[in-house]
């Protein structure tokens, strides 16, 4: 699936590819339209999220993914965050139909 991303330090079209952490939860990866890793967008934490949910990194250089998301109509944000470390992810409900590979 293309996408734009546009962070803080990116701002050019990407393709999303979805896959699965080890511990099952969804892995949303960007790459350029040329292949090279931009960005992973999702990040697993000791709490699952719920079938169908994500957790969205919005810090540092991630800063802008989620609004990126939302605006391609692939995630809405529930409003919860679950503590990642040092900072919150923001948890999202996956609006299209994902299994491991590309859209």
């Amino acid at each position: 699936m293309n996408i734009h991303i546009k962070t803080k330090y990116l701002d050019e079209p990407a393709t999303l590819e979805f896959r699965h952490y080890n511990d099952g939860s969804t892995l949303i990866v960007a790459f350029s339209l040329t292949g090279e890793p931009l960005a992973t967008c999702t990040v697993a934490v000791v709490e699952l999220p719920g079938e169908g949910y994500v957790f969205l990194k919005d810090w540092g250089e991630n800063e802008g993914i989620p609004e990126c998301l939302v605006k391609a109509g692939i995630v809405e944000l529930t409003g919860k965050k679950v503590w990642a470390g040092f900072c919150e992810a923001l948890e999202a409900k996956l609006l299209i139909n994902v299994s491991a590979g590309q859209l």
